[in-house]
């Protein structure tokens, strides 16, 4: 297959992803598709040359597999953000919080990123990773893991681009009444001077898509809607925003719900965990350190942020 081919004869290439123009998003029949993945020093996803790409193409056309054209599309990643909290027995360990933070990113956030992840045809498996912060240190006795999945556009301040079309890569769910977790700029957005926000609504007569407006706050904590300015759809996972504008350019990070705390990695997704905006956060066990007694003082881990 086509899969096979292009690794046992183009050793820069790492992974591979090929499908079907009837799984295409959106469908494009009669066609195959293929992403690739590339070796490279930074560990990061590079694009393939035009050069590497004929040099593929004309390949893959001397062997002649089917008579379907196939067409090499460029990898994309899907970002996911976790919260890692876990709790920990000060009897066991003489590493303080922050320490027990690091040596859980040095020892399963950065490893299960690099080893298992950054490649086509992976999982994100939450069960497999939690069993891995659980199993990092006999001093850990339990650990909670929140999985979101976040991604960043480039607003201008020059109105060159107010469309946009951002995909996740993963279904989408709505979790306590929204689907958007999160927005947050590198500088304050505004509009004409006043700063204004993205949040998510039902949609009208649609149970898979959900409205996205802009709103600004007034009086301390009054929420203005200002406008409507695209929709979300739940199955695809694709955000179209529009009419999106602001008064200097910005980076706009939005995180959101997936479906599933298993990621899964499909067609030209690519999949890594944000190590930047990932939150590690370990707190002494209080039953361990005080005893049985202690128990009316314990601090269960929010099933949400808060």
């Amino acid at each position: 297959d086509y899969r096979s081919l292009i690794l046992s004869k183009f050793g820069y290439i790492q992974s591979a992803s090929v499908w079907g123009g009837e799984d295409n998003v959106p469908p494009e029949y009669g066609k195959i598709f293929v992403a690739l993945d590339t070796f490279s020093d930074s560990g990061e996803y590079e694009k393939l040359t035009d050069l590497n790409k004929k040099e593929i193409l004309d390949y893959l056309s001397s062997k002649k597999i089917l008579s379907l054209q196939p067409q090499i599309v460029d990898a994309k990643y899907i970002n996911i953000v976790l919260d890692v909290l876990f709790k920990y027995d000060t009897n066991i360990t003489n590493l303080v919080t922050n320490e027990m933070q690091a040596e859980v990113e040095k020892n399963v956030l950065i490893p299960y990123n690099n080893n298992i992840l950054n490649k086509f045809d992976t999982i994100f498996r939450h069960s497999q990773f939690v069993g891995a912060v659980d199993n990092s240190s006999r001093a850990i006795l339990n650990t909670h893991v929140r999985v979101y999945v976040q991604q960043t556009i480039e607003v201008p301040d020059d109105n060159s681009q107010n469309v946009f079309n951002i995909e996740f890569g993963v279904p989408l769910t709505v979790d306590d009444g929204t689907v958007l977790v999160q927005t947050s700029t590198d500088i304050p957005w505004t509009e004409n001077g006043e700063r204004v926000y993205l949040a998510d609504e039902p949609k009208l007569n649609s149970s898979r898509e959900r409205n996205i407006y802009l709103y600004k706050i007034s009086n301390g904590n009054t929420i203005n809607k200002i406008r409507d300015v695209g929709e979300i759809n739940l199955e695809t996972g694709v955000l179209k925003l529009r009419s999106i504008f602001s008064d200097v350019p910005i980076k706009l990070k939005i995180l959101v719900h997936p479906e599933s705390n298993d990621v899964v990695g499909t067609r030209n997704f690519l999949l890594r965990i944000d190590e930047t905006a990932t939150r590690i956060l370990a707190n002494p066990d209080e039953i361990s350190r005080g005893g049985a007694t202690q128990s009316i003082d314990y601090q269960a881990f929010p099933r949400e942020r808060n």
